[in-house]
């Protein structure tokens, strides 16, 4: 299990940060992800972060073994989808 906690601290609360694998990054086109945790709690925000880590690595999975293999523009609005889906999670400010 990943010792990484993928918070990212700031004086306005606790982000998410997810870096993206460099043989993945051109496939989403992006090098990482941040999106705002919307607490000020370190336990729920470590709680909401091991969640949508665990997300990320199990599309990242499904991308290196095949599932994803022919990703393209249409594909990559799922990852667009997903971003909608965390912003949507957490705008409910509920306890995970």
């Amino acid at each position: 299990m990943s010792n990484q906690s993928y918070i990212l601290q700031k004086p306005s609360g606790y982000y998410f940060r997810f870096q993206f694998p460099k043989d993945v990054r051109k496939l989403v086109n992006k090098s990482e992800l941040r999106y705002s945790l919307r607490t000020g709690s370190i336990s729920l925000a470590k709680s909401k972060a091991r969640m949508m880590a665990g997300t990320l690595q199990s599309i990242i999975r499904s991308i290196r073994n095949g599932y994803m293999a022919e990703l393209n523009r249409i594909d990559v609005s799922y990852f667009e989808i997903t971003n909608g889906y965390f912003c949507y999670l957490f705008s409910l400010n509920i306890n995970v």
